[in-house]
Protein backbone atom coordinates (compact mmCIF):
# COMPACT_ATOMS: atom_id res chain seq x y z
CA UNK A 1 0.00 0.00 0.00
CA UNK A 2 2.73 1.99 0.37
CA UNK A 3 3.63 2.13 -3.02
CA UNK A 4 0.08 3.01 -4.38
CA UNK A 5 -0.63 6.86 -4.40
CA UNK A 6 -3.61 7.67 -2.05
CA UNK A 7 -4.15 3.85 -1.13
CA UNK A 8 -5.39 4.38 2.59
CA UNK A 9 -7.39 7.66 1.54
CA UNK A 10 -9.54 6.25 -1.38
CA UNK A 11 -11.48 4.37 1.32
CA UNK A 12 -11.56 7.46 3.73
CA UNK A 13 -12.79 9.79 1.34
CA UNK A 14 -15.43 7.36 0.11
CA UNK A 15 -16.80 7.32 3.64
CA UNK A 16 -16.44 10.92 3.75
CA UNK A 17 -18.63 11.17 1.51
CA UNK A 18 -21.86 9.77 3.16
CA UNK A 19 -21.44 12.36 6.30
CA UNK A 20 -23.06 15.20 3.65
CA UNK A 21 -25.71 17.19 5.05
CA UNK A 22 -29.60 16.82 4.62
CA UNK A 23 -29.26 20.16 4.32
CA UNK A 24 -26.67 19.82 0.99
CA UNK A 25 -28.84 17.67 -0.42
CA UNK A 26 -31.49 19.68 -0.44
CA UNK A 27 -29.90 22.61 -1.85
CA UNK A 28 -28.71 20.33 -4.30
CA UNK A 29 -31.65 18.92 -5.19
CA UNK A 30 -33.07 22.23 -5.43
CA UNK A 31 -30.39 23.68 -7.44
CA UNK A 32 -30.72 20.62 -10.03
CA UNK A 33 -34.28 22.08 -10.26
CA UNK A 34 -33.32 25.58 -11.30
CA UNK A 35 -31.26 24.57 -13.70
CA UNK A 36 -33.79 22.55 -15.82
CA UNK A 37 -36.42 25.89 -15.29
CA UNK A 38 -33.38 28.77 -15.82
CA UNK A 39 -30.18 29.32 -16.88
CA UNK A 40 -27.17 27.80 -15.66
CA UNK A 41 -25.73 31.09 -14.63
CA UNK A 42 -26.31 30.67 -10.90
CA UNK A 43 -24.53 27.36 -10.83
CA UNK A 44 -21.30 26.75 -8.95
CA UNK A 45 -19.40 25.42 -11.88
CA UNK A 46 -21.07 24.64 -15.33
CA UNK A 47 -19.87 20.94 -14.80
CA UNK A 48 -19.44 20.33 -18.96
CA UNK A 49 -19.24 15.99 -18.33
CA UNK A 50 -22.56 16.16 -16.70
CA UNK A 51 -23.60 13.82 -19.58
CA UNK A 52 -21.47 11.14 -18.04
CA UNK A 53 -23.08 10.89 -15.03
CA UNK A 54 -26.22 8.58 -15.80
CA UNK A 55 -23.74 5.92 -17.19
CA UNK A 56 -21.79 6.02 -14.11
CA UNK A 57 -22.58 3.64 -11.61
CA UNK A 58 -21.08 3.11 -7.88
CA UNK A 59 -21.78 0.77 -5.28
CA UNK A 60 -23.88 3.00 -2.53
CA UNK A 61 -23.17 2.65 1.00
CA UNK A 62 -25.79 4.21 2.65
CA UNK A 63 -29.57 3.00 2.44
CA UNK A 64 -30.87 6.91 3.12
CA UNK A 65 -33.91 7.60 0.95
CA UNK A 66 -32.56 10.90 -0.26
CA UNK A 67 -31.91 12.75 -3.24
CA UNK A 68 -27.86 11.66 -3.12
CA UNK A 69 -28.67 7.86 -2.05
CA UNK A 70 -25.55 7.34 -4.30
CA UNK A 71 -21.79 8.13 -3.46
CA UNK A 72 -21.97 9.19 -7.33
CA UNK A 73 -24.47 11.22 -6.41
CA UNK A 74 -22.33 12.74 -3.66
CA UNK A 75 -19.54 12.83 -5.14
CA UNK A 76 -20.96 14.93 -8.18
CA UNK A 77 -22.35 17.42 -5.78
CA UNK A 78 -18.79 17.78 -4.05
CA UNK A 79 -17.29 18.18 -7.72
CA UNK A 80 -19.77 21.28 -8.67
CA UNK A 81 -19.57 22.66 -4.78
CA UNK A 82 -15.67 22.86 -4.87
CA UNK A 83 -15.25 23.89 -9.09
CA UNK A 84 -13.30 20.90 -9.79
CA UNK A 85 -12.39 20.48 -13.34
CA UNK A 86 -13.65 17.97 -15.35
CA UNK A 87 -10.92 15.58 -15.82
CA UNK A 88 -11.35 15.12 -11.62
CA UNK A 89 -14.32 12.38 -13.01
CA UNK A 90 -12.06 9.93 -14.60
CA UNK A 91 -8.70 10.32 -11.74
CA UNK A 92 -10.49 10.79 -8.54
CA UNK A 93 -14.05 9.59 -10.10
CA UNK A 94 -12.85 6.43 -11.67
CA UNK A 95 -9.16 5.27 -10.57
CA UNK A 96 -10.01 6.26 -7.09
CA UNK A 97 -13.52 5.71 -6.17
CA UNK A 98 -14.34 2.88 -8.61
CA UNK A 99 -16.51 4.64 -10.84
CA UNK A 100 -17.11 2.62 -13.64
CA UNK A 101 -18.88 3.00 -17.22
CA UNK A 102 -21.61 1.20 -18.16
CA UNK A 103 -21.21 2.09 -22.12
CA UNK A 104 -18.01 2.18 -24.26
CA UNK A 105 -14.96 4.01 -22.35
CA UNK A 106 -15.13 7.67 -22.04
CA UNK A 107 -12.56 10.44 -22.01
CA UNK A 108 -13.08 14.04 -21.06
CA UNK A 109 -10.25 15.91 -23.06
CA UNK A 110 -7.36 17.51 -21.46
CA UNK A 111 -4.11 16.29 -19.51
CA UNK A 112 -4.58 14.57 -16.19
CA UNK A 113 -4.67 16.90 -13.47
CA UNK A 114 -1.57 17.24 -11.14
CA UNK A 115 -0.97 14.97 -7.78
CA UNK A 116 -1.23 18.15 -5.91
CA UNK A 117 -4.37 19.79 -7.46
CA UNK A 118 -5.81 15.86 -6.34
CA UNK A 119 -4.49 16.01 -2.54
CA UNK A 120 -6.19 19.94 -2.35
CA UNK A 121 -9.38 18.75 -4.02
CA UNK A 122 -9.23 15.60 -1.40
CA UNK A 123 -8.82 17.69 1.94
CA UNK A 124 -10.85 20.32 0.74
CA UNK A 125 -13.87 17.69 0.00
CA UNK A 126 -12.60 16.18 3.55
CA UNK A 127 -13.62 19.48 5.52
CA UNK A 128 -16.93 20.22 3.48
CA UNK A 129 -18.64 17.14 3.90
CA UNK A 130 -17.91 17.37 7.66
CA UNK A 131 -17.75 21.19 8.20
CA UNK A 132 -21.02 20.62 10.25
CA UNK A 133 -20.04 18.36 13.18
CA UNK A 134 -18.84 20.43 16.14
CA UNK A 135 -15.79 17.50 16.16
CA UNK A 136 -14.58 15.21 13.68
CA UNK A 137 -11.97 12.76 14.66
CA UNK A 138 -9.88 11.30 12.66
CA UNK A 139 -8.18 8.04 13.48
CA UNK A 140 -5.14 6.22 11.57
CA UNK A 141 -3.40 3.20 12.75
CA UNK A 142 -0.36 1.64 11.42
CA UNK A 143 0.57 4.76 9.70
CA UNK A 144 4.43 3.33 8.15
CA UNK A 145 2.11 1.90 5.71
CA UNK A 146 1.02 4.59 4.31
CA UNK A 147 1.75 5.96 1.50
CA UNK A 148 3.20 9.26 0.29
CA UNK A 149 0.17 11.00 -1.24
CA UNK A 150 -2.27 9.97 1.55
CA UNK A 151 0.45 12.02 3.76
CA UNK A 152 0.03 14.82 2.08
CA UNK A 153 -3.84 14.40 2.29
CA UNK A 154 -3.63 14.46 6.05
CA UNK A 155 -1.40 17.01 6.21
CA UNK A 156 -3.63 19.11 3.83
CA UNK A 157 -6.14 18.19 6.86
CA UNK A 158 -4.14 19.20 9.66
CA UNK A 159 -3.31 22.16 8.23
CA UNK A 160 -6.86 23.36 6.84
CA UNK A 161 -9.54 21.66 9.11
CA UNK A 162 -10.79 23.90 11.75
CA UNK A 163 -12.70 20.80 13.72
CA UNK A 164 -10.25 18.02 12.84
CA UNK A 165 -8.62 15.80 15.57
CA UNK A 166 -6.04 13.49 14.00
CA UNK A 167 -4.99 10.48 16.18
CA UNK A 168 -2.22 8.33 14.91
CA UNK A 169 -0.63 5.27 15.58
CA UNK A 170 3.29 4.14 13.79
CA UNK A 171 5.56 1.49 15.04
CA UNK A 172 8.58 3.56 16.44
CA UNK A 173 9.70 5.70 12.90
CA UNK A 174 13.38 5.40 13.98
CA UNK A 175 12.89 1.17 12.95
CA UNK A 176 9.65 2.26 10.60
CA UNK A 177 10.41 5.36 8.49
CA UNK A 178 7.22 6.93 7.29
CA UNK A 179 6.76 8.39 4.00
CA UNK A 180 5.46 11.87 5.40
CA UNK A 181 6.68 15.03 4.16
CA UNK A 182 10.13 15.92 5.68
CA UNK A 183 9.51 19.62 6.18
CA UNK A 184 6.04 19.00 7.50
CA UNK A 185 7.53 16.39 10.40
CA UNK A 186 10.24 18.69 11.34
CA UNK A 187 7.08 21.25 11.88
CA UNK A 188 5.23 18.82 13.87
CA UNK A 189 7.80 18.39 16.37
CA UNK A 190 8.95 22.23 16.42
CA UNK A 191 6.50 24.66 15.55
CA UNK A 192 3.04 22.83 16.11
CA UNK A 193 4.07 21.32 19.22
CA UNK A 194 5.51 24.73 20.69
CA UNK A 195 1.38 25.93 19.51
CA UNK A 196 -0.06 22.64 21.44
CA UNK A 197 -1.15 21.37 18.32
CA UNK A 198 0.60 18.55 18.21
CA UNK A 199 1.40 15.85 20.86
CA UNK A 200 3.41 12.95 20.91
CA UNK A 201 3.13 10.11 23.33
CA UNK A 202 5.56 6.60 23.11
CA UNK A 203 3.62 3.82 24.16
CA UNK A 204 6.19 0.86 25.51
CA UNK A 205 4.89 -2.32 26.27
CA UNK A 206 3.46 -3.75 29.55
CA UNK A 207 5.88 -4.25 32.56
CA UNK A 208 5.72 -7.51 34.68
CA UNK A 209 4.01 -5.47 37.27
CA UNK A 210 1.69 -3.95 35.27
CA UNK A 211 0.66 -7.68 33.36
CA UNK A 212 0.46 -8.79 37.14
CA UNK A 213 -2.33 -5.93 37.19
CA UNK A 214 -4.12 -7.05 34.11
CA UNK A 215 -4.37 -10.76 35.21
CA UNK A 216 -5.92 -9.63 38.29
CA UNK A 217 -8.39 -7.43 36.25
CA UNK A 218 -9.03 -9.88 33.89
CA UNK A 219 -9.52 -12.96 36.59
CA UNK A 220 -11.40 -10.70 39.19
CA UNK A 221 -8.32 -11.81 41.80
CA UNK A 222 -5.67 -10.39 43.78
CA UNK A 223 -2.18 -9.55 42.61
CA UNK A 224 -0.95 -11.14 45.44
CA UNK A 225 -2.88 -14.73 44.50
CA UNK A 226 -1.23 -15.14 41.07
CA UNK A 227 1.76 -17.66 40.93
CA UNK A 228 5.00 -15.65 39.46
CA UNK A 229 5.63 -18.35 37.11
CA UNK A 230 1.59 -17.69 35.92
CA UNK A 231 2.69 -13.97 35.36
CA UNK A 232 6.05 -14.77 33.68
CA UNK A 233 4.20 -16.72 31.32
CA UNK A 234 1.70 -14.60 30.04
CA UNK A 235 4.47 -11.54 29.99
CA UNK A 236 6.73 -13.63 28.01
CA UNK A 237 4.05 -15.02 25.43
CA UNK A 238 2.67 -11.42 24.80
CA UNK A 239 6.01 -9.99 25.15
CA UNK A 240 4.10 -6.98 27.38
CA UNK A 241 1.97 -6.03 24.12
CA UNK A 242 -1.63 -4.88 25.36
CA UNK A 243 -3.34 -6.16 22.16
CA UNK A 244 -1.74 -9.74 22.36
CA UNK A 245 -2.05 -9.44 26.52
CA UNK A 246 -5.75 -9.29 26.13
CA UNK A 247 -5.80 -12.04 23.65
CA UNK A 248 -3.98 -14.45 25.82
CA UNK A 249 -6.19 -13.72 28.83
CA UNK A 250 -9.35 -14.06 26.85
CA UNK A 251 -7.65 -17.47 25.82
CA UNK A 252 -7.06 -18.37 30.04
CA UNK A 253 -10.56 -17.37 30.55
CA UNK A 254 -12.54 -18.73 28.43
CA UNK A 255 -11.09 -22.23 28.46
CA UNK A 256 -10.39 -22.15 32.28
CA UNK A 257 -6.80 -22.81 31.74
CA UNK A 258 -6.17 -21.59 35.58
CA UNK A 259 -5.93 -23.94 38.35
CA UNK A 260 -4.93 -23.47 42.62
CA UNK A 261 -1.41 -24.73 42.81
CA UNK A 262 -0.05 -26.90 45.98
CA UNK A 263 1.11 -23.28 47.26
CA UNK A 264 -2.35 -21.78 47.23
CA UNK A 265 -1.93 -19.31 44.24
CA UNK A 266 -3.70 -19.01 41.10
CA UNK A 267 -1.52 -20.79 38.25
CA UNK A 268 -1.72 -22.26 34.97
CA UNK A 269 -2.52 -25.80 34.30
CA UNK A 270 0.21 -25.82 31.85
CA UNK A 271 2.93 -24.72 35.49
CA UNK A 272 1.19 -28.10 37.58
CA UNK A 273 3.97 -29.93 35.69
CA UNK A 274 7.47 -29.52 34.92
CA UNK A 275 7.22 -27.98 31.64
CA UNK A 276 7.04 -24.34 31.89
CA UNK A 277 5.93 -23.87 28.37
CA UNK A 278 4.73 -20.05 28.29
CA UNK A 279 0.85 -21.14 28.21
CA UNK A 280 1.85 -24.24 26.56
CA UNK A 281 2.39 -22.08 23.17
CA UNK A 282 5.73 -21.05 21.67
CA UNK A 283 4.16 -17.98 20.64
CA UNK A 284 1.66 -15.79 19.95
CA UNK A 285 1.28 -17.09 16.61
CA UNK A 286 0.57 -19.99 18.07
CA UNK A 287 -1.82 -18.54 20.77
CA UNK A 288 -4.29 -16.86 18.22
CA UNK A 289 -4.36 -20.40 15.97
CA UNK A 290 -4.93 -22.07 18.93
CA UNK A 291 -8.10 -20.46 19.74
CA UNK A 292 -8.96 -20.46 15.73
CA UNK A 293 -8.08 -24.76 15.97
CA UNK A 294 -10.74 -24.39 19.11
CA UNK A 295 -13.80 -22.97 17.09
CA UNK A 296 -16.29 -25.76 15.52
CA UNK A 297 -15.70 -27.08 12.06
CA UNK A 298 -18.52 -24.86 10.81
CA UNK A 299 -17.24 -21.62 12.09
CA UNK A 300 -13.97 -22.50 10.41
CA UNK A 301 -15.89 -22.99 7.36
CA UNK A 302 -17.38 -19.82 7.60
CA UNK A 303 -14.09 -18.11 8.53
CA UNK A 304 -12.58 -19.40 5.01
CA UNK A 305 -15.21 -18.22 3.31
CA UNK A 306 -15.00 -14.14 4.91
CA UNK A 307 -10.96 -14.99 4.36
CA UNK A 308 -11.90 -15.80 0.23
CA UNK A 309 -14.17 -12.68 0.25
CA UNK A 310 -11.96 -9.88 1.46
CA UNK A 311 -10.96 -7.69 4.02
CA UNK A 312 -14.75 -5.94 3.49
CA UNK A 313 -18.18 -7.85 2.70
CA UNK A 314 -21.81 -7.62 3.01
CA UNK A 315 -23.54 -10.45 4.80
CA UNK A 316 -25.87 -10.86 1.43
CA UNK A 317 -22.18 -11.46 -0.62
CA UNK A 318 -21.23 -14.37 2.16
CA UNK A 319 -25.14 -15.71 2.32
CA UNK A 320 -25.34 -16.07 -1.12
CA UNK A 321 -21.66 -17.72 -1.83
CA UNK A 322 -22.86 -20.00 1.55
CA UNK A 323 -25.68 -21.31 -0.34
CA UNK A 324 -23.31 -22.00 -3.64
CA UNK A 325 -20.71 -23.72 -1.55
CA UNK A 326 -23.08 -26.37 0.08
CA UNK A 327 -25.62 -26.50 -2.69
CA UNK A 328 -28.82 -25.24 -0.13
CA UNK A 329 -32.10 -26.14 -1.72
CA UNK A 330 -34.35 -22.96 -2.37
CA UNK A 331 -36.42 -24.00 0.47
CA UNK A 332 -33.97 -24.05 3.03
CA UNK A 333 -32.36 -20.63 1.64
CA UNK A 334 -33.69 -18.72 5.11
CA UNK A 335 -32.39 -21.12 7.45
CA UNK A 336 -28.95 -21.29 6.25
CA UNK A 337 -28.74 -17.39 5.82
CA UNK A 338 -29.90 -17.69 9.59
CA UNK A 339 -27.18 -20.64 10.67
CA UNK A 340 -24.36 -18.36 8.79
CA UNK A 341 -24.91 -15.46 10.65
CA UNK A 342 -25.16 -17.29 13.94
CA UNK A 343 -21.71 -18.63 12.83
CA UNK A 344 -20.29 -15.14 11.98
CA UNK A 345 -21.69 -14.09 15.34
CA UNK A 346 -19.35 -16.63 17.20
CA UNK A 347 -16.30 -15.24 14.98
CA UNK A 348 -17.32 -11.68 16.09
CA UNK A 349 -17.40 -12.57 19.87
CA UNK A 350 -14.09 -14.09 19.17
CA UNK A 351 -12.40 -10.79 17.70
CA UNK A 352 -11.59 -11.90 14.77
CA UNK A 353 -14.74 -10.52 12.66
CA UNK A 354 -16.00 -7.10 13.03
CA UNK A 355 -19.46 -6.08 12.08
CA UNK A 356 -20.93 -2.78 10.76
CA UNK A 357 -23.91 -1.03 10.14
CA UNK A 358 -24.77 1.63 8.08
CA UNK A 359 -26.69 4.51 8.60
CA UNK A 360 -30.55 3.54 8.18
CA UNK A 361 -30.22 -0.38 7.84
CA UNK A 362 -31.82 -1.35 11.02
CA UNK A 363 -34.33 0.51 12.65
CA UNK A 364 -37.61 -0.43 14.70
CA UNK A 365 -40.25 -0.40 12.10
CA UNK A 366 -37.90 -2.38 10.01
CA UNK A 367 -36.96 -5.55 12.80
CA UNK A 368 -40.63 -7.26 11.82
CA UNK A 369 -40.11 -6.88 8.12
CA UNK A 370 -36.53 -8.76 7.86
CA UNK A 371 -37.54 -12.11 6.80
CA UNK A 372 -40.43 -10.35 4.58
CA UNK A 373 -37.70 -8.79 2.65
CA UNK A 374 -35.66 -11.60 2.87
CA UNK A 375 -38.60 -13.79 1.34
CA UNK A 376 -38.71 -11.53 -1.49
CA UNK A 377 -35.39 -10.93 -2.64
CA UNK A 378 -35.34 -14.81 -2.75
CA UNK A 379 -35.81 -14.90 -6.35
CA UNK A 380 -33.90 -11.80 -7.59
CA UNK A 381 -30.84 -13.30 -5.83
CA UNK A 382 -30.81 -16.67 -6.95
CA UNK A 383 -27.73 -18.53 -7.93
CA UNK A 384 -27.39 -20.56 -10.76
Amino acid sequence: DSRVPFSLFRSIFKDVLLEIRHEDEHSQYSRQGSKDESSKADNVVDFSVEDQWDSLSLRSQSSQKSTMSTDVTRFRFICEELNAPPEFVEVVGKRLLGLKSSGAASSTGGSAPELAKIVDFMADAFIRCTKHANLVLLALDDVQWMDEMSWKVVQAIFERGQNVLTLIGSRPPSANPLTVDKTFWSELHSKYQDDGRYLEIILQPFNEKEVQQMIASALDIGVNEIDSSFWRNVHTTSGGMPHYLTYALETIKRNNLTVKLDNGLVGLKSSEGDDDSKLGFGSVNELLLYRVDALDAAVRNALHLAAVLGNDFDLLDAALTYEHMFRVRNSERWESAMGLCSLLDIAIDEGILEQSFAVGDVTGDDADGDADVAGSNNEEEKID
